[in-house]
């Protein structure tokens, strides 16, 4: 006969690794309303409008603030749920305005800027513009979910995801996307390997490889600025 064994984790006791181990202990014990579940939404307040103000232009930064400012509200103590759906639903609303009007802030910057021409230029600034309102949508997308959190508290591990997100796309779109240097680098490495005899045998063009090699390094880049972010937010919830 089998001997019984007591199981050292009960069944939805699992962490999921989403989050420092101490905050999401912490989330599970809380209440919604209760005290620690106010404290934790207030910790992720300021990081959530730091991407906000970030990634967004001012005008159309404050869906986002207007939004923040009654969950700051709320999570000390004041405020009813009333004024937090109500900025919820005003920062859903405003999206599709808050991508706009990113998109035409750094294309604006885009015009201004003097750089040595480049063949990846036009694909490049392309994909700037991506990442720029990428950043925007996830920045929109932490500020929703923090609002969400007031009634379901497991979604503030969805904040501390998007807030990653938003700051990897911006500083890796306003950054190495847009930096002339990297673009050139791209297309020393594709020009390398087309010159490779098996690339030259497979018909693979410089012109044809810049881009994938280009959005290679991007890719490199971007995840190295997730994980560092993530590491800074991992800190900040983590109890000293």
């Amino acid at each position: 006969m089998s001997k019984l064994r007591l199981p050292l984790i009960g069944s939805g006791e699992e962490l999921s690794g989403a989050a420092p181990p101490a905050f999401e202990r912490s989330l599970r014990a809380a209440t919604p309303g209760d005290a620690e579940h106010r404290r934790l939404v207030g910790i992720l307040i300021a990081p959530t409008r730091e991407a906000a103000s970030s990634s967004v232009p001012p005008s159309a930064a404050r869906f986002l603030t207007e939004a923040l400012d009654a969950a700051q509200v709320w999570a000390g103590g004041g405020a009813s749920t009333d004024a937090v759906h109500l900025g919820r639903k005003n920062a859903f609303a405003a999206l599709p305005t808050i991508e706009d009007a990113t998109i035409q802030a750094v294309r604006k910057a885009q015009e201004l800027e003097q750089r040595t021409a480049s063949p990846l230029d036009r694909h490049a600034d392309h994909v700037v513009l991506r990442y720029a309102s990428l950043a925007a949508h996830f920045a929109t997308s932490a500020t929703c979910h923090l609002l969400d959190a007031i009634e379901t508290p497991p979604l503030l591990l969805e904040v501390l995801r998007d807030v990653a997100g938003a700051h990897a796309y911006l500083k890796t779109g306003l950054g190495a996307a847009r930096d002339p240097a990297f673009r050139a680098r791209s297309v020393e490495q594709a020009e390398w390997e087309a010159a490779r005899p098996i690339s030259r045998a497979l018909g693979h063009a410089a012109t044809e490889l810049a881009p994938q090699i280009f959005h290679e390094f991007l890719g490199a880049r971007w995840r190295a600025l997730a994980t560092e972010e993530r590491g800074r937010l991992d800190a900040l919830v983590t109890p000293t």
